[in-house]
């Protein structure tokens, strides 16, 4: 599901996971419209250790068909700000749990 604009709104979408991996901290998971002529989607986070105290993100997501091809089928722009935000609360959970464990 998805709400693009924080106003509860809510899509949804159907999705497959692809790989999945807790000993490499992956997740993805992929999606398509018309058999991905119209449009199709893969999303990957996965965490990379940096060092003892910090841990990397990556973030991304691919699309392919004639709807991204054109601009259309999801609101782009608006997918980078939600993925940014999304990311910045998933660090600001993770530090604040941290450090309560201290």
């Amino acid at each position: 599901m998805a709400c693009y604009e924080g106003d509860d709104k809510w899509q949804e979408f159907d999705f497959v996971f692809g790989p999945v991996s807790e000993s490499l901290h992956l997740m993805t998971w992929q999606g398509s419209v018309a058999g991905g002529c119209l449009f199709s989607g893969y999303h990957t986070m996965q965490l990379e250790s940096v060092n003892d105290k910090q841990t990397k993100l990556i973030h991304k997501e691919r699309f392919g068909g004639v709807l991204p091809m054109v601009g259309a089928g999801l609101p782009y722009k608006t997918l980078n700000r939600n993925y940014l935000l999304m990311n910045e609360s998933l660090k600001e959970t993770v530090e604040k749990k941290s450090k309560n464990k201290t």
